[in-house]
């Protein structure tokens, strides 16, 4: 007869061989640490052995086993794992890695108690063991351990064989100060377990922390004490002050600490029924203790009550899905093994069909939906404001974008993802799973049958597009991503009306605008009359195009419209180099005009951080003439003025000048050129006027230089004007 039922139901005949071969025993609803089979002879062997230097070298295999066990990472790695038994294959992977930290914790207990396992029979023996003990604290960092896993929240990782470590730890281990802690942080997590954990994990963790709290080697008064205190604000401080300093691993979720797609445990729905009962096996004493009770009543009448009788009775959720699921496994029970084949297979083609759609189709239009509202009212905004430049509009974007006033877009498209998801995916899988499964099921399927099908195949392919929404949503819709989109983004109707209105293709190519520049520094240099005519005149003629170029073009790329704005600061160097009388106020003006509309996407203009450079001092020395000097002076002082080079930057740039080894022509001229170029500079705070003041003493201080050099023979002039020659290289 056994052979029977292990052909037709394999699961129902190990279950019945199990009950069979273990023995009906109970040692009550709270058993102590055993070693059970296999177990017992190792325990025996270590018990035997009594060798220091093998437990030393096996306690030290143990906890290096239970710590990268620990550190297990459960990642969803591929888009294979994300379609097809996704939880089913975590599930296994937490039970095969939960049940082998238990059984190595419960030998590096036992490992580590067996100096101790002796009797202390008066409290004055306790209390030197105490004493002795307190010194020492264990291999395995528990406190660390159990704070790690409250931070990345592993606690239904950590806690089952940390309890079996510590369920055979002799009595006198709960009284060290060290153990004390890890039990009040434990005793913090058992009554903090429904907010730390999913409800499936609170029950595993209430269950296996109540056992070790009634176990007969914990202190009953250190239960009570940990009671007494639990709302005392110190032990919270305490547990709080432990996890701030364990806050950078939030920070450190790199490659190197967490991947991407790693998951945290404790908000996953993996425990089950399976799961507990290993954790707990002290679970099955009450069943042991429920048939030896009831053997004794003799005859009862037994009825059988329906399923469905049932269904109306107010139940929780997690209750009438656990009974929905049952039904469904009945229902492909009384089938063949083909449907169920077929309901799964096009259950998870649809998901993946559905999460494609949503990837490549659904997003993109929310996103252009979203983007297009939100700049209708940048532009609004923009419009209003008085002198606006349109070449500002990109940085105008980006501000309005992360300005107080603007919605939250991220939070937005994922909302209407979500509404989408709770309205539409429900008809389109049902209207999918009908045609598919009436097109590859029999033709003689009964139409209820049929039905039955199609409902099953749409909870599945819907669960998994849910499933897959929860656990990527954030991948999909990103904030970084999700803004530099927007930035580029432009509808139709603007694009066509910007090509129209704004670009104008009759100004300046950059081709024509970099050579007109060129060959009027090449007359500047050669003056010859062959490249161009040097006149106040035709330089602000140049100014002029150049300016209409950049703001009447649209094609401009990046980099291009950069370079041309570095050659127009080399055109202004040159004007004042080789004919100083072309740079009149009127052509700087000009050229003020054109850079201060240069900005880079954070808003700042950061042309002139070189202004100071070797190359442009190498420029002005060989003139060396004053007037030179102090136009150059002048251009640093409108640029102060106008806030287009900061008094800050300046004088770093200024002090790295002076660090050089300068020429005797740089030092008699450079003075007077700082002195222009902040005569004009008002400071409007303390730290400004501290920078100015420091710039006028440099300015003095290197005239004094320059005069007491003046006075004594310089024997290295030759060889320190070769040093700066070769710097400006």
């Amino acid at each position: 007869m056994l052979k029977s039922w292990k052909s037709a139901n394999l699961e129902k005949f190990k279950q019945l061989q199990g009950r069979l071969v273990t023995p009906l025993s109970s040692d009550g609803i709270v058993p102590r640490p055993s070693f059970p089979g296999v177990q017992e002879f190792y325990r025996d062997f270590l018990l035997t052995s009594a060798n220091t230097k093998f437990n030393s070298i096996l306690e030290n295999c143990f906890i290096q086993e239970i710590t990268d066990l620990n550190s297990t990472a459960f990642s969803l790695s591929d888009m294979k794992a994300r379609e097809t038994n996704l939880v089913e294959s975590m599930k296994q992977k937490y039970f095969i890695c939960i049940c082998s930290l238990q059984l190595l914790s419960k030998f590096l207990g036992f490992l580590v108690s067996i100096p101790f396992k002796s009797e202390a029979a008066t409290l004055i023996e306790r209390n030197i063991q105490i004493s002795l003990r307190s010194h020492f604290n264990p291999s395995l960092n528990l406190q660390k351990t159990l704070l790690n896993a409250l931070v990345h929240k592993k606690l239904t990782l950590t806690i089952p064989w940390m309890v079996e470590y510590l369920a055979v730890m002799d009595p006198v281990a709960f009284r060290l100060p060290y153990y004390i802690k890890v039990c009040q942080v434990l005793y913090y997590i058992y009554r903090n377990s429904e907010v730390l954990t999913s409800p499936k994990g609170s029950l595993l963790i209430t269950f296996i922390l109540g056992r070790l709290f009634e176990l007969p080697n914990f202190p009953k008064d250190l239960y009570f004490t940990c009671q007494s205190t639990f709302n005392d604000q110190r032990i919270r401080d305490e547990i709080s002050s432990h996890l701030n300093q364990f806050e950078w691993f939030e920070d450190s979720l790199s490659p190197a600490s967490l991947k991407k797609t790693d998951v945290l445990l404790d908000e996953l729905e993996l425990i089950d029924d399976r799961i507990i009962i290993t954790c707990c096996s002290f679970l099955k004493e009450f069943k042991i203790l429920l048939i030896s009770e009831t053997g004794n009543f003799g005859n009862i009448n037994r009825h059988i009550t329906p399923v469905s009788t049932q269904l109306s009775q107010p139940s929780t959720e997690p209750k009438v899905k656990a009974l929905q699921l049952q039904q469904e496994d009945a229902f492909f029970h009384g089938q063949p093994d083909s449907v169920k084949k077929t309901v799964d297979f096009v259950a998870e083609r649809i998901a993946s069909n559905a999460v494609k759609h949503i990837c490549r189709e659904l997003i993109p239009s929310i996103k252009r939906k979203h983007f297009t509202v939100l700049r209708k009212a940048a532009v609004e905004t923009m419009k209003s404001t008085p002198d606006f430049n349109n070449r500002k509009e990109k940085q105008f974007h980006h501000k309005f974008l992360n300005s107080e006033n603007s919605p939250n877009l991220v939070a937005l498209i994922i909302r209407d993802l979500r509404d989408y998801g709770n309205e539409s995916i429900p008809r389109i899988c049902q209207t999918k799973c009908t045609k598919a499964l009436f097109s590859l099921l029999s033709e003689d399927t009964h139409t209820a049958v049929m039905k039955m099908c199609v409902k099953i195949c749409m909870r599945l392919s819907i669960e998994k597009i849910n499933q897959w929404l929860n656990f990527y949503i954030g991948d999909a819709v990103n904030f970084k991503q999700t803004h530099s989109e927007y930035l580029v983004f432009k509808p139709k109707q603007e694009a066509k009306e910007a090509n129209i209105y704004i670009h104008d293709s009759s100004t300046l190519s950059p081709t024509q605008i970099i050579d007109l520049i060129r060959d009027s520094m090449w007359e500047l240099m050669e003056k010859n009359g062959k490249w161009s005519v040097l006149t106040e005149e035709n330089v602000l003629k140049i100014l002029k195009r150049l300016k209409k170029a950049l703001y009447g073009r649209k094609d401009f790329q990046t980099f291009v419209e950069k370079t041309i704005y570095v050659l127009s600061i080399d055109y202004a160097i040159h004007l004042i180099v080789y004919n100083q009388y072309l740079f009149t106020n009127t052509v700087l003006e000009e050229f003020f005009d054109l850079w201060k509309n240069y900005e880079v996407e954070d808003g700042s203009n950061k042309l002139f951080e070189g202004i100071m450079s070797c190359r442009n001092i190498q420029w002005l020395r060989y003139t060396c003439d004053s007037n030179c000097w102090k136009k150059f002076g002048n251009l640093i002082d409108r640029l102060l003025r106008g806030k287009l080079l900061e008094i800050g930057n300046f004088s770093d740039q200024c002090v790295a000048i002076f660090r050089r080894d300068l020429p005797e022509d740089v030092t008699k001229f450079l003075p007077g050129c700082m002195n222009e170029a902040i005569k004009g500079f008002n400071a409007n705070d303390e730290e400004t006027e501290r920078i100015k003041m420091m710039m006028r003493w440099i300015s003095a201080a290197c005239s004094e230089l320059d005069e007491s050099e003046n006075e004594n023979e310089d024997y290295g002039s030759e060889a320190q004007q070769f040093r700066f020659e070769n710097l400006t290289l």
